[in-house]
């Protein structure tokens, strides 16, 4: 008896998030600017492989192979961006507020792949043989810029100016 068992996943997710103030002039009375682009793109896989074989004989040869494959391939390729370009950003007289520039990149994958291989043989006069192999995977990437920026601009700003980007991307897999 030969048995074979095999699961392969492919996922992929790509594309960009940006937020922009770009070319103009804002005037603010009170409050906070936000420029905020943020990106939480995932990937969940599970991909498992299982297989059993068995052979059995009272008289000759009993010959029994089993094999089990798992592959997952997860690739997240986006890049986040916010932008405060070529404009004028201005809090009007007597006005309060501050500026927010931020780019956030929070993107995940989880990956879980698992492969069996069970073969019995067995023969009471003769030849018993068995084989089983087993083989399990995953490869997991995360590409792409983070960026937060403020060029060719004039900012008058009565409150504080942040300009933040991070990345706490992460691969879990198992």
């Amino acid at each position: 008896a030969v048995s074979i068992a095999g699961s392969v996943t492919i996922n992929a997710i790509s594309g960009g998030t940006t937020a922009a103030l770009r070319h103009d002039t804002v005037v603010l009375g009170t409050g906070d600017a936000l420029v905020h682009a943020e990106d939480t793109s995932s990937i969940f896989a599970i991909a498992g492989g299982l297989s059993l074989s068995v052979a059995t004989g009272k008289q000759g040869s009993s010959t029994a192979l089993a094999a089990g494959v798992a592959i997952a391939v997860n690739n997240l390729s986006t890049g986040v961006s916010a932008e405060l370009e070529d404009s004028n950003v201005s809090w009007g007289s007597g006005g309060s507020g501050e500026l927010v520039v931020e780019a956030i990149n929070d993107r995940s994958i989880g990956a879980y792949t698992l492969a069996g291989a069970v073969s019995v043989a067995s023969g009471t006069q003769g030849q018993g043989v068995a084989g089983a192999g087993a083989a399990s995977g995953s490869i997991n990437q995360i590409t792409g810029d983070t960026m937060a920026e403020v060029h060719n601009s004039t900012i008058v700003v009565p409150g504080a100016v942040t300009v933040h980007a991070s990345d706490t991307s992460g691969i879990t897999a198992g």
